[in-house]
């Protein structure tokens, strides 16, 4: 036996029948030193070492995940989602919700497979690798926040909120320059032409979160491109400037194409 067994070997075994008995998931750094009656440079050493081992997982600073048992092979691998959570939850983070190309892809609007996790929420920004998992945080007021859908996870009671059909494509839209999904938003609102829920859906949340460009062109192509009845687009066109300059449907293509006076569009299509 090695000397790193031989130190730590006893001490694993007793953390992980305390983690089983007690059915505990969460693990704060002072907890072990407690409850196993070792020294605060022990507990260090054990929780590194058990997280370079992929045995638990530090999801910041002083807090780990840990599994109900010893992982069969000796490595864990939990859902990302059930990363995801548990993050939020510790973290503190009271509002969020999945979006980008993870929230696409659960709607069916893209099969490309996403290598990260989009999130809106209003408590931090930045990109986290949290085991071997990208999350995209982004930090927005809690007003921008809403018109979600669940996604249950294995624990009954846990879940991750992620936008609704209709918040997705006004993500695509509004949020077009970090999520490159312009022009495909609109290829979306065509595939969903009939779901008159949706549609009045992404009205309502243009008009209530949306920028001027966001409403000018969700007007657009809902009013020109689908042609639905133009009762559906009132409040959008109510609460626009006549008479201004036009802008790209697409933006950052070419500024040729017939211009929309009515919704201030170049279609550049």
């Amino acid at each position: 036996m090695n000397k790193e067994s031989f130190q730590f070997g006893p001490i694993t075994t007793q953390f992980f029948a305390w983690i089983q008995a007690k059915k505990i998931n969460i693990v704060k750094q002072g907890d072990v030193t407690r409850v196993l009656n070792i020294s605060d440079n022990q507990e260090r050493t054990l929780l590194y070492r058990l997280n370079k081992s992929k045995l638990i997982i530090r999801l910041f600073r002083g807090i780990y995940l840990v599994p109900d048992r010893i992982p069969p092979g000796g490595k864990w691998s939990p859902d990302r989602y059930i990363v995801l959570f548990q993050f939020i939850q510790n973290m503190g983070i009271k509002k969020y919700q999945v979006t980008g190309l993870e929230a696409f892809n659960r709607h069916g609007f893209t099969s490309q497979i996403p290598q990260m996790i989009s999130i809106y929420n209003d408590k931090i920004s930045g990109i986290k690798t949290i085991a071997e998992n990208k999350y995209q945080f982004i930090k927005v007021t809690p007003e921008r926040i809403g018109n979600t859908i669940d996604i249950q996870l294995k624990n009954e009671g846990d879940k991750i909120l992620i936008g609704s059909m209709a918040r997705i494509i006004f993500d695509a839209i509004y949020d077009y320059y970090r999520f490159s999904s312009l022009p495909d938003a609109y290829d979306w609102l065509i595939e969903i032409k009939k779901n008159k829920e949706v549609i009045l859906e992404l009205v309502n949340i243009t008009c209530n979160i949306g920028n001027v460009a966001s409403k000018r062109r969700v007007g657009f192509i809902i009013d020109k491109v689908l042609k639905l009845d133009l009762r559906i687009t009132n409040k959008l066109s109510k609460s626009l400037t006549k008479n201004v300059k036009a802008i790209q449907l697409v933006p950052n293509k070419k500024w040729s194409g017939k211009i929309d006076r009515k919704w201030g569009i170049i279609d550049n299509v």
